[in-house]
């Protein structure tokens, strides 16, 4: 299967080119307020791609039972908040077990390949209560223009985009970094998807679209189709 996204530098790297060392430095933002508003107080999340813990530490911490899902080792060993660590594609993923809240963030599912997307989806379809919600964060429209120019500076950490493409609904990212004199470069390939798009892919996996969760739009809220 072709590779989607890849990078280097500085520290541990994962097998798509994310820099361990700059993602335990993400903070969540409005999103944890957003999740919070799907789970029963004390329910349980599934956290699926948790990366270092950017989500999974808050709602531990906020009296979830949380399980952080990642491949990658260096990743789940920044995870500190008390979430229950599991090393695992998603796609494989089967823990036999569902959870009040599924959360696929990180615009995982703008992946170009739609095996992969629809691995994704059946992973989060297996594992979430009837009356559960799947929490699914993916790109807004702005991804489809020229960031070329995109640059910012926050906390010492400097981004700017080296390289754009795109093709239709693809679009080919090259992003650096630099911080406190560490480099990193990332590339990654991502298909847009509208709500026309993200509708029969849910569907085809017994997941329905409810809704957007946030004004942006990013987070869709999928539910168990109700004829399985």
């Amino acid at each position: 299967m072709a590779k989607f996204a890849y990078g280097a530098g500085d520290g541990a790297i994962t097998d798509d080119g994310c820099a361990v060392e700059l993602y335990r430095r993400l903070e969540a933002g409005d999103e944890i307020d957003l999740i919070r508003s799907l789970a029963p107080a004390g329910g349980s999340i599934l956290d699926l791609g948790a990366g270092a813990g950017r989500l999974a530490d808050p709602l531990s911490a906020a009296g979830f039972v949380v399980t952080a899902v990642d491949q990658s080792a260096d990743m789940l060993a920044e995870i500190r908040g008390g979430a229950s660590c599991v090393r695992s594609t998603i796609e494989a993923l089967d823990l036999g077990a569902r959870f009040d809240v599924v959360l696929l963030s990180s615009y995982l599912l703008n992946t170009p390949a739609s095996e992969s997307r629809a691995g994704l989806l059946r992973a989060c379809a297996r594992h979430l209560k009837p009356s559960g919600a799947a929490a699914i964060q993916v790109r807004g429209p702005g991804i489809l223009q020229d960031l070329s120019d995109f640059e910012r500076e926050v906390d010492g950490v400097r981004d700017w985009v080296d390289a754009y493409h795109r093709d239709g609904p693809l679009v080919t990212i090259t992003m650096r970094t630099e911080w406190e004199g560490r480099r990193w470069v990332q590339t990654f390939i991502q298909r847009y998807l509208d709500e026309a798009d993200l509708r029969p892919e849910l569907a085809a996996q017994g997941l329905r679209f409810e809704r957007w969760l946030d004004a942006a739009p990013e987070w869709i809220v999928a539910g168990i189709a109700e004829n399985i």
